[in-house]
């Protein structure tokens, strides 16, 4: 069973049951693999609202990746990056792990017990869009931190359902309704 306690990724601290821990880059990384080797061997065993709370952790967690500029990025780091220019490589390879789990998610839940994956997804969209359109965020290189997570989940869910071993497992009739759900949420259809 999973704790109701929240991880916090919106700055380099962590408060997690009233204690203060300096959470670097490798301690998230760390976190977010431990979850996705949960994913792969116990998912299955959690019951609804466990999963439910998961799949919400990682959402809010993604969402402050997007409203929020780590330290490198709110002013010259010692990497060389320079605010609003490169995608500071640190929150580039967490919004890559995040949406990595946010695929296996949306694998295993949509669209029958997630219906609004489309609409949580391209909600970090909104948010990176909003960012940039109102100047909020330190670093303008975190606005387009949302795009990153939307593009590089739907990358990953793409190259999984034409994979022909997916393709072997699943039926025709999921991947249709995966391709019908991000055409008509984006108003291709």
């Amino acid at each position: 069973m999973i704790s109701a306690t929240t991880i916090s990724f919106n700055t380099s601290l962590c408060i997690t049951t009233g204690v203060v821990v300096d959470v670097t880059v490798s301690t998230k990384l760390y976190a977010l693999s431990i979850i996705k080797d949960f994913l792969k061997l116990d998912y299955n065993n959690l019951n609804v609202n466990d999963r439910l709370q998961l799949r919400t952790s990682i959402l809010v967690a993604a969402q402050q990746l997007c409203t929020t500029s780590t330290s490198s990025t709110s002013g010259n780091s010692n990497n060389g990056v320079e605010s609003g220019k490169i995608m500071d490589p640190s929150t580039r390879i967490l919004a890559v792990k995040i949406a990595s789990l946010l695929a296996d998610l949306a694998l295993r839940e949509f669209p029958q017990r997630w219906t609004t994956f489309v609409t949580d997804l391209f909600s970090l969209w909104n948010v990176s869009f909003n960012n940039a359109t109102t100047g909020s965020g330190e670093g303008g290189s975190n606005n387009t931190i949302g795009v990153k997570i939307c593009l590089e989940c739907l990358k990953l869910i793409t190259e999984d359902c034409t994979d022909s071993d997916y393709n072997a497992r699943v039926s025709s009739v999921f991947n249709a309704a995966c391709f019908v759900s991000i055409l008509h949420a984006g108003g291709f259809v």
